[in-house]
């Protein structure tokens, strides 16, 4: 069911749709109204080796097109999965998200995490930048076993960012739990 943005969320939601359309090139047709919650407690399932989702763009010379993303995760600054009992999360790591998707960025200052169940020490973020449909990670656990995730089945899940500025914090964020909205 699609529900209609009245204006004031319209106003909020205007600095995502500017960052969605610098990302993508085109206007976006909804937004996901979603209750992301922030868990006390997670656990760390493995270092991050690649993330892949499905994503649309436009080009100049070719239109509007869809995409399977795929990112391998370079050098020592790998983000962590983590889970907790409602989702999961992305946390650390050396990478930027830019128009072009994620980037590593060796000179990124995020903390690392351990390993082991731990508190989490991060904020709901007041909106998201969805840059597609989470298809995938690959994972490394602590034991060194490598494993792959497979995120398209079940339910939905889109990767987003938090656009604030100074801040480009990945985001897994449960479609099947969200409310459509037109814009």
């Amino acid at each position: 069911m699609t529900h209609i943005i009245d204006a004031s969320t319209r106003k909020r939601l205007a600095p995502a749709v500017a960052e969605y359309v610098n990302t993508h090139g085109f206007q976006p047709k909804y937004a996901f109204e979603s209750q992301l919650i922030v868990e006390a407690f997670a656990a760390v399932q493995g270092r991050i080796l690649w993330v892949e989702y499905v994503s649309r763009k436009i080009f100049e010379d070719e239109g509007k097109r869809e995409f399977i993303f795929h990112h391998d995760f370079e050098g020592k600054k790998k983000p962590y999965l983590a889970s907790g009992q409602l989702q999961s999360y992305v946390l650390g790591g050396g990478y930027t998200v830019t128009p072009h998707g994620i980037e590593d960025d060796a000179s990124d200052k995020r903390e690392h995490v351990t390993t082991g169940r731990f508190q989490l020490d991060l904020r709901a973020p007041p909106s998201l930048t969805g840059m597609g449909i989470m298809q995938g990670f690959g994972i490394e656990t602590a034991d060194g076993e490598k494993k792959d995730i497979d995120f398209s089945k079940g339910p939905r899940c889109i990767l987003a960012y938090n656009h604030e500025p100074g801040v480009k914090q990945l985001f897994i964020v449960q479609v099947s739990k969200a409310k459509r909205a037109a814009l």
